[in-house]
């Protein structure tokens, strides 16, 4: 069996993203870690989101006190297998395209890049 220390990969990452616009966006990884951390918020200059955990149903504005349950499906993943084979049987427009997974594709690469520049 192998343990946490025996893997030959990066075991967390934290990036962050300014856009052009000045937004800056902050993703924080971890891979193999024992402890569970699945958080998500978003925080602009008049209030915040919170959808801790990610996969969960609660999503919360706690500046204006609001509060929405949206549970994800049991299969977290089912709706996106979903939409793929409704796009190529039915022509339904897909979730995320090959140009939308271009652009996460580019700003991995860039985080890796920059990673290795800085070693």
């Amino acid at each position: 069996m192998l343990t946490l220390d025996e893997f030959a990969v990066e075991d967390s990452a934290t990036v962050m993203i300014e856009y052009k616009n000045k937004l800056r966006a902050i993703v924080d990884v971890l891979w193999h870690s024992r402890i569970e951390s699945d958080e998500f918020r978003i925080i602009g200059t008049e209030g915040e989101m919170d959808l801790t955990p990610l996969n969960g149903p609660a999503l919360v504005y706690p500046a204006g006190g609001g509060h929405e349950s949206l549970p994800a499906h049991s299969n977290v993943h089912y709706p996106c297998v979903k939409n793929f084979v409704d796009a190529v049987l039915d022509g339904v427009l897909l979730l995320s395209s090959g140009e939308t997974a271009l652009w996460t594709d580019w700003v991995t690469s860039q985080v890796v890049a920059s990673n290795r520049a800085t070693r």
